[in-house]
């Protein structure tokens, strides 16, 4: 029996030779050359792939049925990271993107993320059509190999993409002399930051993991303290100013300071925003999912700006992008954009910008964060998880059905659904509890002005979810 092909928050992913196939990677291919041919008169895609086992290989499969279909293909001449595949969706004009990556997670996956023409992940409605048109294709009605070359041009996304970053962050607010840790994490992001400082900066610029590694050192290419020990210990014990690391595909970032100190996602996204409204009088609101701090709330108000809650996704802060009034969208797995940017996280961006921070005030971000914390007061976060089992799920289910008036000692005052439930404690003091989108988890999240609240409802709402509260 064929695997069916289910898209998650940001694409398609399984494990390679189980689910994610060559056939199955042609099934999709031959559902998304039709799609285009019934919608555009003279459709163009972008193709780009990661460093993973077997990447290169997936794309140029791809690439094959489309060619077949007489589609064109620009295809990226080496592994690209996400951001600059999305640029040159845009920047080319093509149609569509396809990103061959399994982004942050473990190595034995891969995936496929699928970017609209205005270089943000397609939306559900799209691929639950497309999700439905694949099982029309059995594996063996599309080995289809043989095509014409012509249909198919290598490209570079790099200069394009790193004018772009030039654009967005210009070197003259990089001049301070930094030095500087770059770790792409043996990922698609290599030599681009670096060569980006080393050649329009003065700063002193030294890569660490930058080759490819389709094993990532033995784990999964998620930039968390947890993968960021030896980064951490490299800044440290080196004296650097700063170390900056991107996830597998370069979507994310992770941040170290001077001193080895780990800066958590959700405090760099308060310093680049404020920074942004504060240092460079920009103007301009911020969209962030329901389990992102609303301590940027607080920065927004206080600057008179617009605050949007989306469900968790990024496609789902994407639309907001196109708005005057908007000048960021964030998550709190380390996703970061910038308004007139693509409309999708880059972790490459935040990075650059959390640069441009310390070159400009020349203080380290954790000093930065203290004056965040002083002028607007502090918020907690706590997180934690347990597995979906069937009493998770059916206590998870009746909450979902019958919201509960309180969590332990604390009284429930209000309930959103948008995504999962969120219960508020009072105005500042919330609980979410939602299915995680990629794994059979229930994931819970909380925030709170007072840091042992904020780790006790965690603690109180996954008791109760497995059942042993009592």
């Amino acid at each position: 029996m064929e695997a069916v092909i289910r898209f998650g928050t940001a694409g398609w992913r399984g494990v390679i030779g189980e689910d994610f196939t060559f056939a199955n990677v042609r099934r999709l291919s031959v559902v998304l050359a039709h799609w285009l041919q019934t919608r555009y008169e003279s459709p163009r895609v972008v193709i780009g792939y990661d460093t993973r086992f077997l990447s290169e290989r997936f794309a140029e499969q791809s690439a094959r049925v489309f060619a077949r279909a007489r589609v064109p293909v620009w295809l990226c001449q080496r592994d690209a990271p996400h951001p600059a595949i999305s640029w040159a969706v845009v920047r080319r004009g093509a149609a569509l993107g396809l990103n061959f990556t399994g982004s942050h997670n473990l190595p034995q996956y891969s995936g496929i993320k699928v970017i609209d023409e205005r270089g943000g992940l397609v939306g559900d409605e799209v691929t639950r059509q497309w999700e439905a048109d694949v099982t029309a294709y059995s594996n063996h009605s599309v080995i289809t190999l043989t095509y014409d070359e012509q249909w198919v041009t290598p490209i570079d996304p790099r200069p394009d993409y790193l004018e772009q970053l030039a654009r967005l962050v210009p070197p003259e607010r990089l001049q301070r002399r930094l030095r500087v840790v770059v770790d792409p994490l043996y990922g698609s992001t290599r030599e681009y930051l670096e060569s980006y400082l080393t050649e329009r900066t003065p700063m002193e610029v030294e890569p660490l993991h930058s080759f490819k590694d389709p094993y990532f050192g033995g784990y999964g290419p998620e930039a968390t303290r947890e993968n960021l020990q030896e980064l951490i210990r490299f800044v440290r014990d080196g004296q650097f100013d700063l170390g900056l690391a991107m996830d597998g595909d370069g979507d994310r970032f992770g941040i170290v300071d001077r001193d080895g100190v780990y800066v958590q996602p959700e405090q760099v996204l308060c310093i680049l925003y404020d920074y942004l409204l504060e240092g460079r009088g920009e103007r301009g609101g911020v969209v962030r999912n329901i389990a992102t701090t609303h301590l940027l709330d607080r920065i927004a108000q206080a600057h008179g700006q617009p605050v949007i809650q989306t469900p968790i996704g990024y496609k789902n802060a994407a639309p907001y992008l196109w708005r005057d009034d908007i000048l960021v969208a964030v998550e709190e797995s380390a996703g970061f954009t910038l308004r007139p940017h693509i409309p999708d996280k880059d972790g490459m961006l935040a990075c650059l910008l959390a640069t441009e921070v310390v070159a400009q005030t020349g203080e380290p971000l954790t000093a930065y964060w203290q004056k965040i914390v002083e002028k607007y007061g502090p918020l907690y976060q706590a997180k934690g998880h347990c597995a979906c089992d069937e009493q998770a799920l059916r206590q998870y289910q009746q909450w979902l059905h019958s919201p509960p008036t309180a969590i332990g000692p604390y009284g429930v005052r209000r309930v959103e659904t948008l995504d999962g439930i969120k219960l508020y404690i009072d105005a500042e003091t919330w609980l979410l509890v939602r299915m995680a989108g990629t794994e059979p988890l229930i994931r819970v999240y909380a925030e709170s002005p007072h840091r042992d609240t904020a780790r006790r409802l965690v603690q109180t709402a996954i008791r109760s979810i497995r059942g042993d509260d009592g």
